[in-house]
């Protein structure tokens, strides 16, 4: 939905900011908020996940 799609998006467009030279780190910040949207959807987040490195 909506809403799931923007939490996705939002982290990795703020990282990449239209720049070639951020796209790994970007890609990192999606990959990290995939997973903490996959944890939270089994009952399984913890706000300490956040900490981790994506």
């Amino acid at each position: 939905t909506f809403s799931f799609s923007r939490a996705l998006q939002n982290p990795c467009l703020k990282t990449w900011r239209g720049q070639s030279g951020s796209v790994a780190a970007a890609q990192r910040a999606f990959y990290h908020r995939a997973r903490m949207n996959g944890l939270a959807a089994q009952g399984k987040y913890r706000p300490e996940l956040e900490k981790q490195a994506a």
